[in-house]
């Protein structure tokens, strides 16, 4: 949706959702965007696919100790039992 306010348009088109990965010392490491909004399948595809994976090369690219750290909210597609298993296997 897309607003133009001095003319009072607004413009509706395809709707997208973006899952960034950050580092407190470094900012941006990442993303994945899907077109519409993520669903439980998305999600976990995205963190096994992209954000474990940059997770684990970031560190030891830089050199820094293996103590990342994952943050999620109580939103339904992150209560996926078998994904959150997984981070806790890798040691996330």
């Amino acid at each position: 949706l897309r607003a133009d306010s001095s003319r009072g348009i607004l413009a509706r088109g395809k709707r997208h959702s973006m899952l960034g990965f950050f580092d407190v010392n470094v900012g941006h490491v990442g993303h994945v965007t899907v077109e519409g909004s993520f669903d439980s399948e998305a999600f976990a595809t995205a963190c096994t696919d992209d954000l474990m994976p940059v997770m684990s090369k970031f560190t030891q690219r830089f050199g820094m100790e293996q103590r990342s750290v994952v943050i999620m909210d109580n939103c339904g597609i992150h209560r996926n039992q078998q994904l959150l298993n997984l981070f806790h296997s890798r040691g996330f």
